[in-house]
């Protein structure tokens, strides 16, 4: 077989597989694929979504934002959240709260893995995060419907990426509502 000729920069024998993309690696690897983090953007549209689901006492668009695993932890202790939530969704009435501005842009704060190690003491952050994670703390502006307590006062929101989007591994209230 001749010499085929090729062009500068192109490889002899190209690779035949990438590896696959990961958020860190080591740089003494030969080749490696880093992912982008997702956006914060993401994350306020998933915290939306549920916002929307919960006052539509919608359990599937709640299902549709939470982790297999994801919790509910309060001055109560922790539990399954989609058992807690369809709990609440029988026992209480979120319907006044439809088209109501639960939270403005400005009361929610969003720490990534390297701020909440840095803020974890002065800012008294609940969970574990790890690389990748988002810790969403939502200051709500409405906790009741009429005379009833129906939202936390804050809420914290452990946010994990899952391909293209941030679904909820753990909701922390600072406040038990029934």
């Amino acid at each position: 077989m001749p010499n085929s000729r090729r062009a500068p920069g192109v490889l002899s024998d190209p690779v035949s597989r990438l590896p696959a993309a990961q958020s860190n690696a080591e740089a003494d690897d030969a080749l490696l694929v880093l992912s982008a983090p997702h956006s914060v953007g993401l994350a306020r549209s998933t915290l939306a979504r549920f916002f929307r689901a919960l006052v539509n006492e919608s359990p599937e668009g709640v299902d549709a934002v939470l982790t297999e695993q994801a919790s509910i932890e309060s001055t109560s202790g922790k539990q399954p959240a989609r058992g807690a939530l369809r709990s609440r969704f029988v026992q209480l009435d979120y319907g006044p709260l439809r088209g109501v501005p639960l939270f403005r842009d400005n009361d929610v704060e969003v720490y990534r893995f390297e701020d909440a190690e840095r803020l974890r003491t002065a800012r008294a952050l609940p969970t574990e995060l790890s690389r990748g994670d988002l810790l969403v703390r939502v200051r709500l502006s409405v906790s009741y419907a009429g005379k009833t307590r129906v939202l936390a006062d804050h809420m914290d929101f452990l946010l994990r990426p899952e391909r293209t989007q941030y679904r909820i591994a753990t909701i922390h209230e600072d406040t038990q509502v029934p």
